[in-house]
């Protein structure tokens, strides 16, 4: 299906803060630092789902792995959500983040950006068969992450492609890893929700399945689908007509051709007026405007009035772009910083990711409203 209803924090169901019994260092530990393990990642995961968790939903982090930078710098782990034995969410902590917290997901049958990036060639995956102290995850930038082992080979990525290995990683070996260290007060943090709100259903739609549609892939056509899909023009599941079209009224110019499948590059302006073009055609007259840096209350009234808008960022090593579908805002009751969160479809696989907005890693980030 292309149109799911969110599976959304369990607290959201009203505005009351949720808090948990904090630890009673937390409040007392402001300015001090925690060296971050495995053991204190999976408690920092824990922390954060019970004080997610009012309805008793039962989320339990597993599987922590370390989260490295491509320069081979550890700063945090990627935890796993489980619910009777399925997945059922993930914690992307990040000491060099806001809160620690680069993204996270309560959302059924959702995964990591890591464990995406090991779907992306489950053959070559597999073919390695590692000790859990040779894995890795890899932050290349805000969206985009990797699947990496010490020992070697190729570092899988989350978009479906596979970079070389970070040789600053590669020298690593045995214990040689140089643990992180996170402000106390953020691993034992509660958090009070201060505001939220969804589109009425999650959008969204893998490049694997659009490029078997079509045999074309471009993010910003399909983010732009999905926000065609958002106002009910556009099925992300059946849209190889509307995506052919979009590719054409915005100008997407082709990148590479690899196993068949036509990959393009649009720019901002020019996607933004096609889309205009594509909805005039369909009836419906909008205005877009395209922010160089935008601010996370501009994401907030554009949810807040049912507006579609685009997130994207351009690292660089290029441009990504994605829907923003949702926002959540909370309060980090250890130490009143405020955590901004932006709800995406990432048009790489199809399902919500929550990430904050005010990620260091989120590079050169540019928006697209449409109105």
């Amino acid at each position: 299906m292309d149109r799911r209803t969110f599976v959304k924090l369990a607290a959201l169901s009203s505005a009351a803060a949720f808090a948990g019994t904090p630890k009673a260092m937390a409040q007392d530990a402001t300015g001090s630092t925690s060296t971050l393990t495995s053991d204190n990642a999976l408690e920092m995961a824990f922390n954060f789902a019970q004080s997610c968790d009012t309805n008793g939903q039962g989320l339990v982090p597993a599987n922590p792995v370390r989260l490295a930078t491509a320069g081979g710098d550890h700063v945090g782990y990627v935890v796993d959500y489980n619910l009777d034995g399925a997945p059922n969410g993930y914690i992307v902590i990040d000491a060099s983040c806001p809160n620690g917290i680069a993204e996270f997901s309560f959302e059924q049958g959702s995964i990591s950006p890591y464990a995406a990036a090991l779907m992306s060639n489950e053959s070559l995956a597999s073919a390695q068969h590692l000790s859990e102290d040779e894995q890795y995850a890899v932050k290349i930038d805000g969206l985009l992450y990797g699947a990496a082992d010490r020992s070697g080979g190729p570092v899988l990525l989350n978009d479906g492609t596979i970079a070389d290995i970070p040789m600053a990683l590669s020298s690593v070996t045995g214990n040689g890893w140089i643990d992180a260290t996170i402000n106390t007060s953020d691993l034992y943090a509660n958090y009070a929700i201060t505001a939220f709100n969804f589109f009425p259903s999650f959008i969204g739609s893998s490049q694997n399945r659009i490029t078997y549609l079509t045999g074309r892939y471009a993010c910003q056509v399909s983010a732009l689908c999905t926000c065609a899909s958002l106002y009910g023009m556009c099925n992300m599941w059946e849209c190889a007509d509307e995506y052919l079209e979009m590719w054409d009224r915005t100008g997407t110019t082709v990148l590479y051709t690899e196993n068949g499948i036509v990959f393009g590059s649009t720019p901002i302006s020019s996607g933004a007026s096609g889309f205009v073009d594509f909805c005039a055609a369909r009836g419906k007259s909008i205005s877009n405007r395209v922010n160089q840096d935008p601010t996370f209350a501009q994401y907030v009234l554009a949810v807040n009035a049912q507006q579609p808008s685009l997130l994207s960022a351009w690292p660089s090593s290029g441009g990504h772009s994605t829907v923003v579908e949702g926002y959540v805002s909370a309060s980090n009751n250890a130490t009143g910083a405020a955590l901004e969160v932006t709800v995406i479809a990432d048009g790489w696989n199809d399902s919500a990711r929550y990430i904050n907005f005010n990620y260091p890693a989120l590079l050169n980030p540019k928006g697209t409203f449409f109105f």
